[in-house]
């Protein structure tokens, strides 16, 4: 597993995790980093994770993101262009179709919804091979409230968009 950006907060430093087995076939080979050995970037690096440790942001990620997934599967119900919603934690992803029956892309209604919830307010991303997924990745510093908000915003988006589009 390779990890860097969130790693250090900001610093430049990467990582690799690996099982023993693989680290072992790396012994006696010679390998460098542009960055290798920065004791500035890793005490960042350690105060980070001892700071992500001790405001348990794992779990409280993963309340957060159960909210917002429940809010909007309730909300996919009752929506005639929302597709799949998933997620883990705080990676969730709201898939958009044309109509459920079909289940054609809706990359121009993507758009749209991100510009209403822009609008709103609440700024999310795009992805999907074809572009039409809203991407919500928000900050590990996000409560319940906003967790709420981020629903309510999205949802009212994609109804302004539903009703634009028909």
């Amino acid at each position: 597993m390779t990890l860097a950006k969130g790693f250090g907060n900001g610093a430049s430093i990467g990582g690799l995790a690996v099982r023993s087995e693989i680290a072992q076939s790396m012994r006696g080979k010679l390998h460098f980093n542009t960055f290798a050995g920065n004791p500035w970037a890793t005490l960042q690096a350690a105060e980070t994770l001892s700071i992500l440790e001790e405001e348990n942001c794992l779990e409280k990620s993963e309340h957060l993101g159960e909210m917002i997934l429940a809010g909007l599967k309730e909300f996919q119900k009752s929506s005639r262009i929302t597709g799949d919603v998933r997620g883990r934690g705080l990676m969730v992803g709201v898939e958009l179709v044309k109509d459920k029956a079909s289940k054609a892309y809706a990359p121009e209604e993507t758009l749209e919804v991100m510009e209403q919830a822009r609008e709103r307010g609440l700024l999310i991303g795009k992805g999907g091979l074809f572009g039409n997924v809203i991407r919500i990745t928000p900050p590990l510093c996000i409560t319940d409230s906003d967790a709420r908000e981020i629903v309510r915003i999205l949802c009212e988006s994609i109804t302004a968009t539903e009703r634009k589009f028909t």
